[in-house]
């Protein structure tokens, strides 16, 4: 298997800058037991993941980082994904969606993402695979623009009907 080249660990996650879109290539398996990716969105976004050119079964799970940037990486640090504590990545990490199609079909997720902030996706081998796979990881956001709702024309007040003069 190649070397290395993305870390599963929070401290060192794959920064990848979605503008609008990236592209990262590497491989899982053996003793890599995933790989972890951040990037960061300003505002609500439609997002579109891809894991494509699989040659053995892989998952990817997409993560909103929840809570301060400075107290998940004191806790989460350069630990392992795998080895952390459950509880840290419950109160540090909230799961917002996975894909885990079975075998060398492309997974994907097609979310919008509601918060601004750092988003982590993380790609593992399939359950209970052990084989290796390189892979190709594909992401776009698209910033979802609010569109206020059209102005109507303003309604004339209605003219009173004519009152007719007393008669004397």
């Amino acid at each position: 298997m190649a070397r290395d080249r993305v870390s599963d660990s929070f401290r060192r996650a794959k920064k990848l800058s979605l503008s609008p879109n990236a592209r990262a290539r590497d491989s899982i398996g053996d003793k890599d037991l995933g790989d972890l990716y951040r990037f960061r969105i300003s505002q609500s976004s439609s997002f579109e993941l891809n894991l494509s050119k699989l040659k053995a079964d892989a998952d990817v799970e997409l993560f909103y980082l929840s809570g301060k940037t400075r107290d998940a990486r004191k806790a989460l640090g350069s630990t392992e994904f795998s080895a952390l504590k459950k509880r840290d990545i419950k109160k540090h990490l909230k799961s917002i969606t996975r894909s885990r199609t079975r075998g060398t079909k492309d997974e994907e997720i097609s979310t919008e993402l509601e918060d601004s902030g750092w988003y982590y996706v993380r790609v593992t081998p399939g359950r209970g695979s052990k084989k290796s796979t390189k892979y190709t990881l594909t992401l776009s956001a698209t910033e979802i623009v609010d569109t206020p709702d059209p102005t109507p024309d303003p309604v004339p007040d209605p003219t009173p009907d004519p009152t007719p003069d007393p008669t004397p």
